[in-house]
């Protein structure tokens, strides 16, 4: 079995030292005995075995055909007493070649000994064992592959960075390397400080490289301007922007299916208006619950109630806005009774739903007071979509959910807002997030089975803003088996604990870890433990002697094993500004370098592609998914602005009739008496009350002005007759 590098050594024993000085001293003396041994036999042989010059063998072999073997000590001695006389020279140089050998392997061994031993000190490890990653480790691991989510290049890439005047940091590439990159297969965090280039270097560079579908929070639309035209060559390209005409509509109630899973669509969706944050107390829990059991009887209801032609969020809003009848108005808190009764009396077409909704409806009927709380949670969760454009963003579907696991393309959807909108937008992006998370986590799936054709990954920028999302923080580690991964980008780390705690999954969950130059202590403290620690061997010298002599008497010379961090906190706070720090489960740390897209030749023809505009471009792409093979979008388009305008005409008259009684009504005020209490009178067909011709007028330039709202997609019903048969992928 291979020995794991990254466990630390033990201690050698006390007997290892006692062995190793044992062959310290034995070896070299061994070495010396036999190389003067061989010097005296040989030497004796040259003399002839003239005992006055090598004196008598110490011991004849007699089985090995009387061979005699001399003292190596008379051999000195000879050495000594003839070695310079004239004619013994030769002789002697001959036979002190074995000699000189064994000296040779003496010294060696010393020599040798002395460093095995230093080395198996060093070896020990004894401290820790971390240490840099190479090019070899990012290869084993997977961070070398040719396309996929790009997180640097190569250390040996000559990247530059100077802080402008404005305080951003200026990136310029003058010699590229290769890029370290995965599949996308695996979850990304990346922590990067405002400002220091992480669209730059990792997001723009990923979404010109991932090969698979795509769901980006695109928080000031750059990257669907730079992006999106190269994506559209190879996918499907949409953009959800709710603060805009030019969008794709989202409708979560359009994917409520019918039977059986009805409810569990309509509460999934109350579910995720309503969650909760981390640090609700119990009387918000109470009420979120109870606003949660209400709002999916009104969605329930208005979804299968013939009388509902609008069938979305904005309807349920309206519905639930119905005010209290004369009656009710007595009773305190009699809110939402005219609605609870709607409800209870209408037909939704199905026994079993026609139970589920009255039951429902019928528990807020008890207590008055509570109702108008529960009501005012309501409005307060769902007042967003009083917004006339994100309700027309989300009035209809213009695709199926199910698209992303059907489609044989993949699918690219960015989701964009003004960066000042999105505090106030951002629970619309975390209703459609959350409900395409659950809807790609349904089902099971068999060992080795993907639910999605194309691996989708989910970009999200500033992910931080868009609140608490308790329930990626739950299954983020399991939709990977369903083919859903994330790239979740931050400031510092610390903003993820505020909405998660200290204890939040998201480094379990996130395989690859990309840091720029972090700002905060406790970010650069964290990370500098989780690096880890190395073993070093220190060396101390010390030195003695007398206060003015010339030299030093005593030097001595120490080596001992510490431990230290392999990086410091206050070192990784001075990370250079085009550097990146990049981990990986099991992986030693790289410090490799930023990626520049725009000074690139790899993606200098991938940037800032024409991409579509309109919403009727943007129709277009969502004419060929699966979903809407047997929709024409455009006529349906045509026929929904006409209906509008209709509506608009309609309503324009009705205003006209009820004014003229109006006038008619105020000039008979004007010109009759009161009538005595007793006195009838009969008018064929009599005139409204003046107070109700007011309140209808009232509620008329209400619902003119909101119909205003749909002037823009009127007048671009001439555009769209220009456009022909949608685009072919």
């Amino acid at each position: 079995m291979k020995k794991n590098e990254f466990l630390r050594g033990k201690p050698n024993r006390i007997s290892q030292h006692y062995i190793l000085d044992l062959f310290n001293w034995l070896f070299p003396i061994f070495s010396l005995f036999i190389g003067f041994w061989l010097s005296a036999q040989l030497f004796a042989r040259l003399m002839n075995f003239d005992p006055r010059i090598v004196g008598y063998p110490i011991l004849i072999l007699k089985s090995f055909n009387n061979y005699r073997i001399y003292h190596p000590g008379l051999y000195i001695l000879s050495f000594l007493k003839y070695a310079f006389k004239p004619g013994f020279g030769p002789y002697f140089y001959a036979s002190l070649k074995p000699g000189l050998i064994g000296v040779i392997l003496a010294l060696s061994s010393l020599l040798f000994f002395s460093l095995l031993r230093n080395y198996l000190q060093r070896l020990q490890k004894l401290y820790g064992t971390a240490r840099w990653a190479n090019k070899k480790d990012l290869k084993k691991f997977g961070l070398l592959q040719s396309k996929g989510m790009i997180l640097g290049q190569l250390a040996e890439a000559d990247v530059r960075a100077e802080i402008t005047q404005s305080g951003s940091i200026k990136l310029n590439t003058l010699h590229s390397s290769d890029f370290i990159c995965h599949s996308g297969k695996t979850n990304t965090l990346l922590i990067a400080p405002t400002r220091s280039g992480k669209g730059v270097s990792v997001i723009i560079p990923s979404l010109l490289s991932y090969p698979g579908s795509a769901i980006i929070f695109d928080p000031k639309g750059e990257n669907w301007s730079i992006t999106a035209g190269f994506r559209k060559k190879f996918s499907h390209v949409l953009k959800f922007s709710p603060l805009s005409r030019d969008t794709i509509k989202i409708n979560p109630m359009d994917e409520i299916r019918e039977g059986d899973f009805a409810y569990a669509d309509a509460n999934q969706i109350a579910d995720i208006l309503y969650t909760s944050e981390a640090k609700a107390d119990q009387a918000s829990e109470f009420f979120n619950n109870t606003a949660k059991d209400i709002t999916t009887a009104v969605i329930l209801h208005i979804k299968f109630s013939p009388q509902y032609k609008e069938k979305n969020l904005t309807r349920v809003l309206r519905v639930m806005s119905i005010a209290a009848t004369s009656s009710e108005q007595d009773d305190e808190g009699g809110e939402g009774l005219a609605l609870i009764k709607e409800m209870i009396s209408t037909d939704h077409g199905d026994e079993d739903m026609n139970e589920r909704i009255t039951a429902m409806a019928s528990r807020l009927t008890t207590n008055p007071k509570e109702r108008a709380s529960v009501l005012s949670t309501v409005f307060s969760k769902l007042q967003l979509f009083e917004d006339p454009l994100i309700a027309n963003a989300t009035s209809s579907s213009d695709f199926k959910i199910k698209d992303f696991i059907d489609s044989k393309y993949p699918i690219s959807l960015y989701l964009t807002v003004p960066f000042a909108h999105i505090d106030r937008v951002s629970p619309v992006f975390r209703l459609v997030i959350n409900f395409m998370l659950r809807k790609f986590s349904e089902g099971e799936t068999q060992f080795g089975e993907i639910k999605l054709k194309n691996h989708l990954v989910f970009f999200l920028d500033e992910f931080p803003i868009l609140g608490h999302f308790p329930f990626i923080a739950k299954v983020m580690g399991i939709l990977a088996g369903y083919g859903v991964t994330f790239l979740i980008v931050c400031q510092a780390l610390n903003q993820i604990i505020d909405i998660y705690g200290q204890n939040h999954p998201f480094l379990d969950h996130c395989k690859n870890l990309v840091i720029f130059q972090p700002a905060k202590i406790e970010d650069a403290k964290m990370f500098s433990e989780a690096i880890g620690k190395e073993s070093v061997i220190h060396d101390n010298v010390s030195t003695s002697g007398r206060k003015f002599s010339i030299s030093l008497d005593n030097l001595n010379l120490s080596s001992q094993e510490i431990a230290r961090d392999l990086i410091n906190p206050d070192e990784l706070m001075k990370l250079p500004l085009n550097r990146c720090l990049i981990m990986n489960h099991g992986m030693p740390p790289y410090i490799g370098s930023k990626v520049v897209y725009y000074d690139d030749e790899y993606f200098k023809g991938r940037v800032s592609l024409p991409v579509p505009i309109k919403r009727e471009e943007l129709l277009l792409e969502c004419q060929t998914l699966p979903s809407n093979k047997t929709i024409d979008l455009i006529n349906k388009e045509k026929n929904y602005i006409d209906n509008l305008k209709k509506q608009r005409i309609q309503k324009q008259e009705e205003k006209r009739i009820l004014e003229e009684k109006k006038e008619r009504a105020e000039f008979l005020n004007y010109l009759e008496p009161q009538p005595d209490e007793d006195e009838v009178h009969f008018s064929d067909p009599p005139d409204p009350d003046f107070t109700v011709l007011l309140q209808r007028l009232q509620e008329m330039e209400t619902e003119e002005e909101i119909s205003l709202e749909f002037q823009n997609e009127i007048d671009i019903k001439n555009k769209l007759e220009e456009v022909t048969d949608a685009q072919v992928f």
